[in-house]
């Protein structure tokens, strides 16, 4: 016989038992029992009551999770009773100590949650013999997966004898071991255990430890790959690598149309999505903005959690790496610009400009302000020393504000510099191609086109003092372009490639040579 009840009728009131109905048998399925079914089991018994989770009106059935039986308004929850012993109350325990009871017993009991719940006890009264139950013994560690040996214990109620197996077999009085100390665990383990008093055998507890030797260990130079990501355990923290191919969709699938707050990270149909939080990260490496990022390989630092429809999504995304890069002439030096914080990668010094002294034309660089490792605020002029080379950074999540006492501004693309009532500064030499420093490069400071990603110096004209160009503290060279009287200083070849001028004044590049084709700046020119 089947009876079917909504758990929102049953919050409401908990109907007095009738007197009629002998409550002989008493059951309590504990949160240990329940687990050991394995996470997302909707088809189980324990203490020979079965249990069948279905979906009913629900996207997923009643099922085990991590913390007990989970249910979902919608859900159909079967409980099929023992022996034909009719169930007369059931009692799940849980935050809201949702009850159900009837005065007429069921041997099968069919319930439909309306609200979401996890239920972490079971209490079950039939009609039955009453019988004296023993506990399931409870496991020290949860099932999941392992890469490093430890050490399991059992507990049981006081005065029962554990018995255990990992051959697969089923515990009883006739087999398995006596539990006696911890077990070690050190390789891919499944543990079966009962308590044991008299005659008395409890219900099995069971939990299988998977060990497995991962690609990545989650460090910037041995990042967790995708391969690794659906072995980790849910809230494994680190860093994790991949590519990226767009934008995702429910279904592991790629959307249609970019989106800025995630990736879609993967490789053929083996798919996960990254989370983007709002923010300066998000600016600087979301695909709508940057579709030239599709296709890179990346790493990233997060979380793995439940993302979209999958348990293999990354959220909390802070850090990323591969996808910006710093670049140092053969000279030694350069200026940068970026709308997102970053850290100073190694063998990259990292400057700000704090004072312009006209007296003796020089700067003060502050080299101090941003060691190796230290977050660079976005939206930070700065210079760069170094030897020549590329150095890849870590975009970061940082929303510090950019040093005051700062001189050097930036753009992000290529842009005419800004300032009101400044002149204008760019890396390069001195006349005489010797020194280095910020110089004027349009005539009389005006404001020029600065390039992407690039700082430059703006001084209030009442600073500045119609100084034309301010040295560093040390000199030195930078390979970047060279301006003497704000006009860029070239090189000059024949159309084979032969150099027949050489760092002269563009506007006089070909002065003094015979009519013909030549390369200046880069570019053909007719004489």
């Amino acid at each position: 016989m089947k009876t079917r009840l909504s758990f929102k009728a049953l919050t409401c009131f908990l109907m007095l038992f009738s007197a009629q109905v002998l409550f002989a048998a008493e059951y309590i399925i504990t949160k240990s029992e329940l687990i050991a079914q394995g996470k997302e089991s909707s088809d189980f018994t324990i203490q020979g009551f079965h249990f069948v989770g279905e979906n009913g009106t629900a996207n997923v059935p009643a099922r085990i999770w991590t913390d007990g039986l989970r249910t979902y308004a919608g859900n159909i929850l079967t409980i099929t009773a023992p022996n034909d012993e009719l169930i007369t109350a059931i009692e799940f325990t849980n935050g809201e100590k949702m009850n159900w009871s009837s005065s007429n017993g069921q041997n099968i009991v069919e319930i439909n949650p309306c609200i979401k719940a996890t239920v972490s006890q079971i209490r079950i009264l039939t009609n039955g013999e009453d019988t004296e139950n023993v506990a399931s013994p409870s496991l020290s560690a949860e099932e999941g997966i392992y890469q490093n040996p430890f050490e399991l214990t059992i507990t049981a109620e006081e005065g029962a004898i554990i018995k255990y197996t990992t051959d697969d077999t089923e515990p009883s009085l006739n087999n398995g071991e006596v539990y006696s100390s911890p077990i070690t665990i050190d390789k891919t383990t499944t543990i079966k255990a009962v308590a044991i008093k008299g005659d008395l055998v409890s219900s099995v507890t069971k939990a299988t430890y998977t060990f497995i030797t991962l690609e990545g260990n989650g460090s910037l130079e041995k990042p967790y790959t995708l391969n690794d990501i659906k072995y980790l355990n849910a809230g494994t923290e680190g860093w994790f690598t991949g590519t990226i191919l767009g934008s995702y969709e429910n279904g592991g699938n790629i959307a249609s149309k970019p989106i800025n707050s995630n990736w879609a990270i993967g490789t053929g149909d083996d798919i996960i999505p990254v989370q983007l939080g709002a923010g300066p990260l998000r600016n600087a490496v979301n695909i709508v903005d940057n579709s030239s990022f599709i296709g890179k390989e990346v790493s990233f630092y997060g979380t793995k959690e439940r993302y979209f429809d999958t348990d293999n999504g990354i959220k909390g995304t802070s850090q990323v790496f591969g996808l910006y890069d710093l670049n140092i002439t053969e000279a030694g030096y350069s200026t940068y610009y970026a709308n997102h914080a970053f850290v100073v990668p190694t063998g990259v010094e990292i400057g700000i400009v704090t004072n312009a002294s006209t007296a003796n034309a020089t700067l003060t660089i502050d080299w101090s302000a941003y060691k190796e490792g230290e977050i660079v605020p976005a939206n930070t002029g700065v210079l760069l020393k170094g030897n020549e080379g590329t150095y890849s950074y870590i975009v970061d999540d940082s929303e510090a504000k950019t040093p005051a006492e700062n001189l050097l501004k930036g753009s992000v693309a290529e842009a005419t510099t800004e300032g009101e009532n400044c002149l204008f500064y760019k890396l390069s030499y001195d006349n005489n191609g010797e020194n280095l420093g910020f110089y004027w490069a349009a005539e009389n400071g005006a404001a020029f086109t600065n390039g992407a990603h690039k700082a430059y110096l703006a001084l209030p004209t009442e600073i500045a003092k119609n100084t034309r160009g301010f040295g560093l503290e040390g000199d030195g060279t930078t390979g970047i372009d060279q301006i003497v009287n704000g006009q860029a200083l070239v090189n000059v070849y024949t159309i084979d490639g032969i150099l027949v001028r050489k760092q002269v004044l563009e506007n006089q590049a070909l002065n003094g040579l015979k009519k013909g084709i030549y390369i200046v700046n880069g570019k053909k020119v007719i004489k």
